[in-house]
């Protein structure tokens, strides 16, 4: 049996207007007033973090100080290096050669004297940070001995090329 195109196209507005209900029979979509929020908040008062014990503050202080004479030790070692270094450019053997890897080598070792002072301020940034204390002077003084380090990285880097 074949079905009559005209036939569907007329039956199928018909068949399809069953499915259509009344629009009256659903809920409306507005805001109800059990749904109307009252009341006050009151936002909870700042938390202030408590000073780092006095431990943490002495221990800081040595290790920055360990830090800044392991650095200017660095420095001095670096011009010294430095002057190894230019005079055996080019060089790819030879006692000049050897002596410039030497001073390159001592260099880095120096350099690792600033690096356990730094480490171990992170610990202790770390250990405040865990403890909910009070981060700035840990910070800043975290920065100034990164920014050492970052320093005589670049001098390394420098007598690298």
């Amino acid at each position: 049996m074949r079905c009559n195109p005209i036939l569907a196209a007329l039956l199928l507005p018909v068949l399809l207007s069953a499915c259509a209900g009344a629009a009256e029979g659903y809920p409306s979509l507005a805001i109800r007033p059990a749904e109307r929020q009252t009341g006050q908040w009151t936002p909870p008062p700042a938390y202030v973090p408590p000073a780092p014990a006095s431990t943490t503050l002495a221990s800081l202080e040595a290790l920055a100080a360990e830090a800044r004479s392991a650095h200017a030790a660095f420095t001095t070692e670096a011009a010294r290096a430095t002057r190894t270094v230019v005079a055996a450019r080019g060089a790819t053997s030879g006692e000049a050669w050897a002596r410039a890897e030497v001073a390159r080598a001592s260099l880095a070792a120096a350099r690792s004297r600033t690096l356990v002072p730094l480490a171990s301020i992170d610990r202790l940034y770390v250990d405040a940070s865990n403890a909910g204390e009070d981060l700035n002077r840990l910070a800043a003084v975290l920065a100034e001995v990164e920014a050492l380090a970052a320093e005589e990285d670049r001098v390394l880097a420098d007598l690298a090329r």
